[in-house]
């Protein structure tokens, strides 16, 4: 049964181990203070062996000249007809995917410090001159979903808010790639087709921000930077389509039945999550951060978004089932990580 409006009893989003609002908000504003420095020291902490001081504006320069825009109608659209090249080897294993309690930056960070690279913090801003001046090679790079706003870049973070797409933007050089001038294509989109008149559907636009620079952990602290590419996508907004649909029934308007806009946001997201996956894939990256997507603020169901990464990732007609050397879906909540875990497993390769 789809939740009603004013009658759900699905929980609200919580954030768990995140400090109280008004401190997420002052971390998001150090963090903007930092960046428009161009550089910091995090001190020598529990987290941080040395005392020194790590570049931010060359990588926030990258970035900006790097950060790419994808419309409804690019090329990712194809990703059903162009089969992965991995996929045509006989001897090309499985992807290793698994399920972990703990968010999308502290997945990302357990991945780089095993299989990942970590900016020369000598280099101007980690650019590497051998990657066309990324800071990682992408067989190395990490690659992490955010489960983004259609409307507002970084959510509501600098205001403290709380969201997953909040914790990775006060931790990050993200927010400069997002509102860089190609990043921005993606908001002026989304703001022109709900303007009066959101369905919350959404679109398949993203945005692919190579190398973003973290600096921060989700708690706030200052730690020595890593980077990794973050794609900006959103999910169906099922709490606004459900709102939507018994308005127009209180209005004695015609709506469609209840299994079938159950089937229409199933098609959406699954259409939505395939072709981030072969974002993913085009741009090289083996090791990338899933998640929980859609299932907090935007009240999808935690079974049906298992479900769908499931038959894109697991099985011999997975399209995307030898596409990556890990999958690693960071999840908080204990009954949604259950879920996941049940599906994918937890042992880390």
């Amino acid at each position: 049964m789809p939740p009603k409006p004013g009658k759900s009893k699905i929980p609200k989003p919580h954030p768990i181990g995140l400090p109280p609002r008004e401190a997420c908000k002052r971390i998001a504003g150090e963090s903007m203070k930092a960046i428009e420095i161009g550089s910091y020291a995090p001190g020598k902490s529990e987290l941080n062996a040395s005392t020194k001081r790590f570049d931010l504006k060359s990588n926030v320069e990258q970035l900006q000249r790097s950060t790419l825009y994808y419309d409804p109608e690019s090329e990712l659209i194809s990703w059903s007809t162009s089969p992965s090249t991995l996929k045509s080897s006989s001897d090309s294993m499985p992807t290793k995917i698994w399920a972990t309690e703990q968010s999308s930056l502290d997945t990302a960070r357990e991945l780089v410090q095993k299989f990942g690279t970590e900016p020369d913090s000598q280099s101007a801003g980690g650019v590497n001159a051998a990657t066309g001046g990324q800071g990682t090679t992408r067989a190395h790079a990490i690659g992490v979903l955010n489960f983004a706003s259609a409307r507002n870049p970084g959510g509501g973070f600098l205001n403290g808010a709380r969201t997953q797409e909040e914790s990775i933007a006060r931790s990050s050089t993200l927010y400069q790639s997002l509102t860089c001038p190609v990043g921005r294509q993606f908001y002026t989109y989304h703001h022109e087709i709900t303007a009066g008149k959101n369905d919350g559907f959404y679109s398949h636009a993203m945005i692919y921000s190579p190398s973003v620079r973290v600096f921060r952990t989700d708690a706030g602290d200052w730690i020595e930077p890593y980077e990794i590419d973050i794609l900006t996508s959103p999910a169906v907004n099922a709490g606004v389509v459900w709102q939507k649909r018994q308005k127009a029934l209180k209005e004695g308007k015609d709506a469609i039945s209840e299994s079938a806009m159950e089937s229409k946001i199933r098609a959406v997201m699954k259409e939505r999550m395939a072709r981030l996956l072969y974002l993913f894939e085009i741009q090289g990256v083996q090791n990338i951060v899933l998640g929980s997507f859609g299932t907090g603020a935007f009240r999808n169901s935690v079974d049906m978004v298992v479900d769908l990464w499931a038959e894109l990732l697991i099985g011999e007609e997975a399209r995307f089932g030898k596409s990556f050397e890990r999958v690693v879906f960071g999840v908080l909540g204990n009954e949604t990580y259950l879920k996941f875990a049940d599906k994918f497993g937890t042992e880390a390769a």
